[in-house]
């Protein structure tokens, strides 16, 4: 099945540091630490995140972590990473990613300017 969004980059303003997910296989991107970890991120009321898709634009998201997080969204970016990178028992779909695009006032998605 052809996914339409690719990669979730989560930036965490306060580290300066950027999460960036597979979106096909729930991996995270350049996982160096060889063992498990519980990430707990206070995102200040302002989850930034920028969706690539297939075509190669990104769709920019900029609010509460989204519900389509394992911890049911809020302030938290809340993720159980195993030491291969994975994030187990977490799928996203293009539909809650659409779903939570449009609830949100804060978001750029290139092909609205179509």
């Amino acid at each position: 099945m052809n996914k339409k969004y690719q990669k979730m980059h989560i930036l965490f303003e306060d580290s300066a540091s950027t999460l960036s997910i597979n979106l096909h296989t729930m991996k995270v991107d350049n996982w160096l630490f060889k063992h498990a970890v519980y990430t707990n991120y206070k995102t200040a009321d302002c989850c930034i995140i920028q969706f690539e898709t297939v075509d190669g634009p990104f769709c920019y998201y900029r609010g509460y972590v989204p519900d389509f997080f394992p911890k049911q969204g809020g302030d938290y970016v809340e993720l159980d990473i195993d030491k291969n990178g994975f994030i187990p028992k977490w799928k996203v779909s293009d539909r809650q990613i659409d779903k939570a695009l449009k609830e949100y006032k804060l978001y750029y998605n290139p092909s609205d300017d179509e």
